[in-house]
């Protein structure tokens, strides 16, 4: 684990911390949109592979032969709300769904293995939290090299 250093004197309302939230959400939104098109889970494994009688319903219907991907509905995750200035959450969201099938109970089903292959698409990866931790160093340092912004006062 990382050590925390005291930072004295620090202008904290001149970083604007909802900023560092949404650009977390938005590199979370990021790796699933991507594991889900790459196939693969939130661990960087690969999504078991569709059983037959699966793959040939999708040929059927014309569908592309990979896991939650039928609808291309599962990676149209988004962020709502977005954070802003003094209410600094930012809420990472499954779509509802288009056919009426409502999208986030799939997902859950998929995420759990809840009577089908566990594929763990929705959560925080390993890539993202380099990602995240990459980033909101290399902002910090910015915001305290700034003059008269989030520098010491």
């Amino acid at each position: 684990m990382a050590k925390v250093k005291h930072i004295k004197n620090i202008n904290w309302d001149g970083l604007k911390l909802h900023n560092e939230v949404n650009i977390v959400a938005d590199i979370i939104v990021l790796d699933i949109k991507n594991g889900v098109r790459q196939g693969q889970d939130i661990n960087g494994s690969s999504f078991k592979p569709l059983k037959e009688s699966t793959s040939k319903q999708k040929r059927r219907k014309g569908q592309p032969n990979a896991p939650l991907i039928a609808t291309g509905q599962m990676h149209e995750v988004y962020i709502k709300p977005r954070a802003t200035r003094g209410k600094e959450i930012a809420n990472v969201q499954v779509p509802r769904g288009r056919d009426g099938v409502n999208r986030i109970v799939v997902g859950h089903i998929h995420n759990t293995g809840d009577g089908v292959p566990k594929r763990e698409w929705f959560g925080i990866s390993k890539r993202s939290l380099k990602k995240i931790d990459t980033a909101l160093k290399f902002r910090l340092k910015e915001k305290l090299r700034q003059k008269g912004g989030a520098g010491t006062r």
